[in-house]
């Protein structure tokens, strides 16, 4: 974890587009982060990964 909180929000962005599923764990904590921009982005990054893997909810 960066002490840069637009570090932050990158990584969360990049992890989702590259589908990089191992670091779910990571972003599940990232996602309960005091910083509302980065948990923001995280739970973004999550639900990216989500649709990436198991497909669209409907």
């Amino acid at each position: 974890m960066s002490e840069e909180g637009t570090i932050r929000q990158e990584t969360a962005a990049r992890i989702a587009t590259e589908e990089l599923t191992w670091l779910w764990p990571d972003l599940e904590t990232a996602a309960e982060s005091s910083d509302a921009e980065t948990a923001f982005a995280a739970a973004e990054a999550l639900e990216q990964l989500r649709e990436c893997r198991f497909g669209l909810a409907d």
